[in-house]
C-alpha cells in the first residue's frame, strides 16, 4: 500500500494526527471528564524518537510531547 504524502500550508510534511477524545466521567466523579490521545503507532515511534534526540531523556514519550508543544508555543511566540 503507497503512502500519499501530505503537507500542510507552509510546505511542511504532515506525518499524522493526534485526534484528543474527551471522556465524560460520571456524575459524582472527582472530575466531570478527561481527555485521552488517539494516535497512530508510526507517529507514536516518530515522537519518541524526537524525544530522545532532543532531550535526551528516558521518559521519551513525555518528552517528545513536551518538545513539540514547546516548539509550537515558542513558534507562535515569536510570530505574535
Amino acid at each position: 500500500m503507497m503512502k500519499v504524502q501530505v503537507y500542510n500550508d507552509e510546505g511542511h510534511e504532515v506525518i499524522g494526527t493526534i485526534d484528543v477524545v474527551k471522556i465524560e466521567h460520571d456524575d459524582g466523579a472527582d472530575r466531570p471528564y478527561h481527555l485521552e490521545l488517539v494516535i497512530e503507532d508510526s507517529l507514536l515511534d516518530e515522537i519518541v524518537k524526537f524525544g530522545s534526540e532532543v532531550f535526551g531523556q528516558l521518559d521519551l514519550l513525555q518528552a517528545g510531547l513536551r518538545g513539540a508543544l514547546l516548539e509550537r508555543l515558542a513558534r507562535e511566540k515569536e510570530e505574535n
